[in-house]
């Protein structure tokens, strides 16, 4: 059977992204596919239904390559960072919000120099500047200053 995006009323159960990006920490199967673990960016990992309401299986696209999941669940698959067709490349003018733990948060959805701190102690992150030369990698399971060059970053050696 095809992908298929989830339902609405899934989409309630999307926290605010493991790393600022509206993603998914487990996926209840609503049929058999592949189902994106992020939505609004192409992330390395997705998640594999073998059957409808079991656990969604995590698993990580082929090195180099994000999850591109399509809206009409006609054909989500792994493609080369250049060819995600989803991601919006805008930058947050709002600093996110804190969930009570040590993270780096994206400032922009494209490789920029800027991205958000977080601590426990903060309701809202702080504006932060990679130094010189590097980027704020912008692959949600990836996240952290790379050296241009290697942004964006699709292999867990980031």
């Amino acid at each position: 059977m095809a992908p298929q995006l989830l339902l609405p009323a899934l989409l309630l159960l999307v926290c605010t992204g493991t790393h600022g990006y509206l993603c998914l920490d487990s996926l209840s199967c609503p049929d058999v596919g592949y189902y994106a673990k992020c939505f609004d960016f192409c992330d390395t990992q997705y998640f594999r239904c073998n059957a409808e309401g079991q656990a969604g299986v995590l698993s990580t696209c082929p090195f180099g390559l994000v999850f591109d999941y399509d809206p009409a669940g006609v054909s989500s698959k792994c493609v080369l960072f250049e060819d995600c067709s989803h991601m919006s490349n805008g930058c947050d003018a709002n600093p996110p919000q804190c969930k009570g733990v040590f993270e780096m948060l994206p400032a922009c959805r494209n490789c920029s120099d800027t991205f958000y701190f977080c601590d426990p102690n903060q309701a809202t992150g702080v504006h932060a500047v990679c130094s010189h030369g590097m980027m704020f990698n912008p692959v949600p399971s990836h996240p952290g200053c790379i050296p241009e060059s290697d942004c964006p970053c699709t292999d867990p050696s980031c």
